[in-house]
């Protein structure tokens, strides 16, 4: 038995966390469908839209060939940041040393690492990973404290890349181009803690750290989590205006930045029992730590983020007049607005300062590789992570948020009179839910809160969905983390040729030697 007629196959897989990135899930269960096409099943269009939530991989899925006969809106460039003192023949601007999260050099004379970024020059649009500058795998594990590491990369590579677009579009467009570029920023799988104020030094605001006797001087050391208890408060410089308000008089063709969206899926506030430091200090720690010892530390952070968000707030950086109660008001939001808590704090901190605007990262992935018009070609969507839950759906995670967009994708075809994406499959590591139906029935629950659509076109627009977990039943969890590429090959090509009943209600088994010299061809 053959189970699919497809026609177009859309994959759009999240990373299957440390064992499986996005990209190569997508090519999985692509090869899953040309195996059995050999078979004798019909060939199917496979596109590939992998998904990110904002932290490792997010560039990996701008760059990734989708094999798609559409256009996309957008076209981008990877552009490695070159050798620190690089001079641009052009205007005789060095490339800067680019700080790691430990204040250590990344892409100095005869290093291998290359922090880089993508870029649309014809559109003006930036995408900057924190992860290259400041990811949380770039520390060895007994060197994890976020007291002593910084954001300050991420604010070199942000200058760099707007500079970089800039001075290319002024070069296709003339020298009376506009200098305005879009930044995003995906801030996810960051090893900081320092409130992004080691990225806000590096593109030029001043911070100002208090001295043993009472008084206040500038910082000449890049920030780190540490300096938040000893913040005592912050100057916007001419060239941190000029970047980001480009104020009256000043030149509209020169390098700036147009906007700033920041890309993650963290709801977090910046402080308090479910703030950045509570709920994602711990894991930047080293594991070794005694519990007293990592409280500590965790403590004097969140004390440094009260400090730190209330000297920012008090030196009231875009000026104006601004009363006591003003200033209340402002720190309040700071600190327990949803969303501040992000990257250790950059989040909250990057919104305050430069007026930045928060997005999930399914939704901006969406935006840059045209997902929706993917969506309308499509008869199938297979998408997948490591651990699918009720929270997925409810808290609007990668597959949640795109099983809603399929049903949004179905409404549009039910107004226009054409045939529905009838068949979502999710495959998954592991899965909490009992069947596919429950799966359903809380994505219809979740959309009815939305009260935009009738409820009897909003049934008929939910796909059919295939759940399909490697564990317990397909694989064991070893060989699940160990092999993840070829089990979801595996159990994609099973569920693709009908065989579903041969494993049923029998013990989990090894991938097949097949599927793992498969997986290598």
């Amino acid at each position: 038995m053959k189970r699919h007629s497809w026609e177009s196959v859309l994959t759009c897989c999240d990373s299957f966390k440390g064992t499986l990135t996005a990209c190569n899930a997508g090519l999985a269960l692509e090869r899953a469908f040309r195996c059995v096409e050999k078979g004798g099943s019909a060939r199917a269009e496979v596109v590939h839209c992998p998904m990110s939530d904002g932290g490792a991989g997010l560039l990996d899925s701008l760059f990734f060939p989708s094999h798609s006969a559409l256009s996309s809106p957008y076209t981008f460039t990877r552009v490695d940041v070159p050798t620190a003192g690089t001079i641009d023949s052009r205007d005789s601007t060095p490339a800067p040393l680019v700080l790691g999260p430990l204040g250590e050099p990344l892409n100095c004379s005869g290093g291998e690492y290359r922090p880089h970024f993508a870029c649309d020059v014809t559109n003006r649009v930036v995408v900057v990973e924190m992860a290259v500058a400041s990811g949380l795998p770039m520390i060895p594990e007994a060197k994890r404290n976020p007291l002593r590491t910084t954001s300050y990369g991420v604010g070199q590579i942000i200058k760099y890349a707007v500079e970089y677009v800039a001075r290319e579009h002024r070069g296709k467009d003339g020298p009376g181009a506009d200098g305005g570029v879009t930044v995003f920023l995906g801030i996810g799988g960051s090893a900081t803690n320092d409130g992004g104020l080691g990225a806000l030094q590096a593109l030029g605001v001043e911070m100002l750290v208090k001295t043993k006797d009472g008084g206040s001087e500038p910082l000449t050391t890049p920030f780190i989590g540490g300096d938040l208890e000893r913040l005592a408060g912050a100057r916007l410089t001419p060239a941190f205006r000029q970047m980001f308000f480009c104020p009256a008089g000043g030149s509209r063709t020169a390098p700036h930045c147009k906007e700033v969206r920041l890309i993650g899926d963290v709801a977090n506030p910046l402080v308090g029992p479910d703030g950045a430091t509570a709920i994602f200090g711990p894991q930047k720690c080293d594991s070794a730590w005694e519990k007293a010892h990592r409280e500590c530390v965790l403590s004097r952070l969140e004390h440094g983020m009260l400090n730190a968000s209330a000297a920012i707030v008090q030196s009231n950086l875009h000026g104006g007049k601004a009363s006591e109660d003003k200033l209340k008001k402002r720190l309040e939001a700071l600190r327990h607005t949803p969303g501040g808590g992000g990257a250790g704090g950059m989040s909250g901190f990057f919104r305050y300062v430069v007026g930045a605007k928060w997005m999930t990262g399914t939704d901006v992935v969406a935006e840059l590789l045209d997902l929706p018009a993917k969506l309308q070609r499509c008869d199938c969507m297979i998408t997948g992570e490591g651990s699918f839950d009720e929270q997925t759906i409810r808290f609007n995670k990668t597959l949640g948020r795109l099983l809603q967009m399929v049903v949004v994708e179905n409404m549009r075809r039910q107004s226009v009179g054409q045939k529905l994406l009838g068949d979502v499959v999710v495959i998954c590591g592991r899965t909490a839910y009992r069947d596919a139906e429950q799966v359903r029935r809380l994505l219809h629950e979740q959309m009815r809160e939305k009260k935009e659509y009738n409820d009897a076109a909003l049934a008929a627009a939910i796909p059919r969905v295939h759940l399909l977990s490697l564990t317990p039943h397909h694989f064991p969890v070893s060989e699940a983390l160990g092999n993840a590429g070829v089990c979801v090959e595996e159990r994609m090509r099973r569920f693709l040729a009908g065989e579903e009943e041969k494993y049923a209600g029998k013990a989990p088994t090894a991938v097949p030697a097949a599927a793992k010299l498969r997986s290598h061809l």
